[in-house]
């Protein structure tokens, strides 16, 4: 922490604490402007794209990236799903096959592999589209993904854009 608080204080920025029984500690860093990086914050920003109410399934075995994911799907006009396992995933989709319009999963999880689910959730629901996530994978890539029934692939980190853009073109290619 006190590495931290070094780095932020060198670049001329604070760092903001929050302490909250019921939502834990938040850590806010507030770094200057430069003309170096100003023009990227003053940038055009893309307009995102909102859903309209479709259901995503979405599974990471991390937390944090799993609650990430689930609320910027959220602020998108989707229902999320969250769940931390591909079994969860599975015996979701066995009692309601037709329940979801996506499954967004991580590729490198406990029990399986996303490439792995995406085969045992088509012998389910053989049209639902997945998008696959992962910081690194020597088993699947862009160009791969295709093979393994992927409708989409994408690389962590991911921004909000990214991963709205994603969400986009695959529910239309989903839906004809």
């Amino acid at each position: 922490m006190s590495v931290s608080i070094g780095i932020i204080k060198k670049h001329g920025g604070l760092i903001e604490l929050k302490n909250s029984s019921e939502a834990g500690t938040t850590f806010s860093v507030y770094l200057p402007v430069t003309k170096e990086n100003a023009n990227f914050f003053m940038k055009e920003v893309p307009e995102l794209k909102i859903g309209n109410n479709e259901r995503i399934l979405v599974v990471d075995d991390e937390p944090l990236f799993l609650d990430l994911l689930r609320q910027i799907l959220q602020t998108l006009a989707y229902r999320v799903t969250a769940v931390h396992s591909s079994i969860e995933v599975l015996e979701k989709l066995r009692l309601n096959p037709t329940d979801f319009d996506m499954l967004i999963s991580d590729q490198t999880m406990p029990d399986m592999t996303g490439v792995q689910l995406a085969a045992e959730v088509h012998k389910i629901n053989p049209g639902l589209p997945i998008i696959l996530c992962t910081g690194y994978s020597d088993v699947v890539s862009k160009e791969t993904a295709a093979n393994f029934g992927i409708a989409n692939f994408l690389m962590k980190p991911i921004s909000q854009y990214e991963l709205a853009q994603a969400v986009q073109e695959v529910l239309q290619k989903s839906k004809g």
